[in-house]
């Protein structure tokens, strides 16, 4: 008798081989078969109704609709609220422009070169298991003096290379291994911008202002008491702040305020007294551990991108990435566990059911924040949906030589010329004809946009435009030429700190501009070839310069380039003039008061806070338990004090010494921010907030700011005067005067 065949291994219905009978028969399906594989497609198709389904509720809730049908854009007001006003500008390459928006906040690793990378070791390291064999070498204290940074420059800890997001131009990737909590990189720079509107009229359409999409909201980088509007200055952070981007999954930088300094310049005694930013030393923090080779992100605010949903649609949220691992999982429950047997003998199945999934109908930011391969679903399963992009943001350190540029060469210092504030100083031998830095360009086709008019009394939002009063003080900081309307704006990291020495022999740097073939940078150097018509039409940054070693520079050197005779010319006269200028010695600002180690007046003494200056006190003594509070926030004070929206204004009411620390301690009141009541026609006070007297409180959690338009920068005779860019380089398309 002939044997029965044995059974194959049996699969799902489109590829599985039947048994035979006895007699050589294909023998039909169990019924239970039958039902079971007709099961499980029903269920397959629900599950991707489902999924559909709930991602596509993103589509309705996160986006507000008119009548028209168009996404409502947040309004200015809405704009202050988050703690970023920031762009994540996907700035088109040369042969993208126009691309789409972007699906995904990450591209995918076989395009740059990390396709052969170990996604488990980057995954452990990304997690925080470093090797402990293997710390990264960030134990001496910042600039700060309270924020870990790099003690050891010989390796580059951060470099400037294409971004692993599609489209954004430029990112900042880390050289080094850093721990949650180790600082990145040296404290920013910021610059105050300031009613430019009302002084410049409506920024965007005859003058396009590039700094819009790359601007901080004030009050997250504490600056907020530079003028009485809610809505400015906005905080130019030309430096890490202007040149890192955004991955709203895996934020991994987290950057903090500024401090406020003026490197020790007087009103009445320096001339250069509101020729720098004064805001200095933005810190920036290690929000998570950072493997080498990885892209910084920070966050933005999701008020960024909902405000420009016509450039950008539905890019994830911090949320989406937490929906899409619920709608993960509700997919492994419903399906994949209960039929794993089926799906592990038809890989095939599982990988075209996925791809339906993950091409739906309905675009959202949840179905956005979704793996897009079935090789990325099932690592997201495991490490989560946002972590499933990670090895996709990280280069290979060959990558990053060949493609990136070191940009860690200089750090910030105190410049050996005082009227200079800060300056820039290297962090390592630089041999000659090495690039100290390199500097993306935001190209400002009008300069009037940053002039500064008169204003007229009883009109809020007419200036005086016949009579120019001073400029913004962001001009200090740019290129220009005597034959062009045309400014030219860096962002990059410490670069703005570099400065003009006029005796020849200090110059040890020059600019240029990067070659167009040396590395796949912004820049695009048929733009030198445009008119200035033609650029402002252009809303993207595609020009870079950068500084050049003229001799070796040695570790610790402060760099120099030349400025051009017009700057120096300029700043001799404005010498000249200054010292004609009647002084008042008995001015004395925020930086003053705040240095001053006496104590601080009481309201009977002749001794009094100016009316220039306002005293304010944190916040957080406001809660019941502020004692506690101001114990455990000790080491945190100096970083929260110059944040406007983190004090209130106060007064001091008593003051008495401790007999064992000999430390001084205040009763203060505190007041409701900003709001005063008219005692007679000539004098308004702040309106206490109610049942808000505090004792036992340190110096430390009082400080002083200036008030509205009477710091530095705003005084009409301070230096002001661009970067001359050498005849040599100037493109002759840009001269139009």
């Amino acid at each position: 008798m002939r044997r029965p065949v044995a059974n194959v291994a049996r699969g799902t219905p489109a590829n599985r081989t039947h048994s035979m009978d006895h007699t050589g028969k294909r023998k039909k399906p169990h019924r239970r078969s039958r039902f079971r594989y007709a099961g499980f497609l029903a269920l397959a198709g629900a599950v991707v109704l489902m999924v559909w389904r709930l991602a596509s509720m993103n589509f309705m809730t996160t986006i507000s609709y008119k009548d028209t049908g168009k996404p409502q854009i947040a309004t200015q007001q809405d704009l202050a609220k988050p703690s970023r006003v920031r762009r994540n500008n996907a700035r088109s390459s040369n042969n993208n422009q126009g691309a789409p928006p972007i699906r995904n906040s990450v591209t995918r690793s076989d395009v740059l070169g990390t396709k052969n990378l170990d996604m488990k070791t980057k995954m452990i390291a990304s997690q925080g298991l470093f090797d402990q064999g293997n710390k990264p070498e960030e134990t001496s204290k910042g600039s700060s003096g309270s924020l870990k940074t790099e003690k050891k420059m010989e390796q580059c800890g951060i470099y400037m290379a294409p971004s692993t997001i599609p489209n954004a131009g430029i990112g900042m990737f880390t050289g080094i291994d850093r721990r949650k909590g180790d600082g990145v990189g040296f404290g920013d720079l910021v610059v105050p911008i300031f009613d430019q509107m009302y002084h410049s009229g409506k920024v965007g359409s005859t003058k396009p202002f590039l700094w819009d999409d790359y601007c901080w909201v004030a009050d997250a980088v504490g600056m907020y008491m530079e003028t009485s509007s809610q809505e400015e200055p906005r905080a130019a952070s030309p430096g890490f702040g202007a040149s890192v981007n955004c991955h709203l999954g895996l934020i991994n930088v987290k950057e903090g305020p500024t401090q406020y300094d003026v490197e020790g310049l007087i009103r009445h005694k320096d001339v250069g007294v509101g020729a720098f930013s004064g805001y200095h030393n933005r810190s920036n923090v290690a929000s998570r551990d950072v493997p080498q080779g990885a892209e910084l992100f920070v966050d933005y605010g999701s008020k960024y991108f909902e405000s420009r949903f016509d450039k950008y649609g539905f890019i994830p949220y911090k949320y989406s990435y937490k929906d899409a691992d619920d709608l993960l999982e509700k997919y492994n429950d419903t399906l994949r566990t209960p039929y794993k047997h089926i799906l592990d003998k038809n890989t095939k199945m599982e990988q075209d059911l996925w791809a339906m999934i993950s091409s739906g109908p309905f675009e959202s930011r949840t179905s956005n924040a979704l793996p897009t391969s079935f090789e990325q679903m099932e690592l997201a399963l495991n490490v989560g949906t946002a972590n499933s992009f990670l090895n996709d943001t990280i280069r290979s350190m060959a990558w990053l030589q060949q493609n990136g540029r070191c940009i860690d060469h200089i750090r910030p210092g105190r410049s050996t010329i005082r009227q200079a504030g800060r300056g820039a100083f290297t962090t390592r031998f630089v041999p000659k004809g090495t690039a100290v830095s390199s500097a993306p360009l935001l190209h400002i086709p009008d300069e009037s946009i940053l002039f500064i008019h008169e204003r007229i009394p009883n009109l809020e939002f007419r200036p005086n435009n016949a009579t120019l009063l001073s400029k913004q003080l962001l001009t200090n900081y740019c290129f220009g030429h005597r034959n062009s309307t045309m400014l030219l704006s860096p962002y990059s990291y410490m670069s703005l700190f570099i400065n003009h020495n006029s005796v020849a022999e200090k110059v040890n740097a020059k600019v240029r501009w990067v070659a167009p073939d040396d590395r796949p940078l912004s820049h695009n150097p048929d733009w030198l070839n445009y008119s200035v018509k033609e650029l402002t039409t252009l809303y993207e940054s595609r020009l870079m310069l950068e500084y050049v070693a003229l001799r070796d520079i040695q570790q610790g050197e402060e760099v120099f380039i030349d400025y051009g005779p017009e700057w120096q010319a300029a700043w001799d006269a404005h010498v000249e003039a200054w010292n004609k200028i009647p002084k008042d010695p008995n001015y004395h600002g925020a930086a003053e008061w705040n240095a001053d180690e006496r104590p601080l007046p009481l309201p009977n003494e002749t001794r009094s806070v100016p009316d220039n200056v306002q005293m304010r006190c944190l916040r957080l003594i406001e809660r019941s338990n502020y004692l506690e509070n101001l114990k455990q926030k000790e080491h945190f004070l100096e970083l929260e004090k110059v944040s406007e929206s983190k004090s209130r204004p106060c007064q001091v009411l008593d003051r008495e010494i401790n007999p064992v620390t000999n430390e001084t301690f205040y009763t203060v009141e505190l007041f409701i921010r900003n709001t005063t009541q008219t005692v007679d026609q000539n004098k308004t006070l702040p309106v206490s907030a109610k049942g808000t007297i505090r004792s036992a409180i340190p110096r430390s959690a009082i400080f002083f700011l200036d008030k509205p338009y009477t710091s530095d920068m705003h005084i009409p005779t301070a230096f002001r005067h661009p970067i001359m860019i050498p005849d040599e380089m100037f493109p002759d398309m840009w001269k139009n005067r």
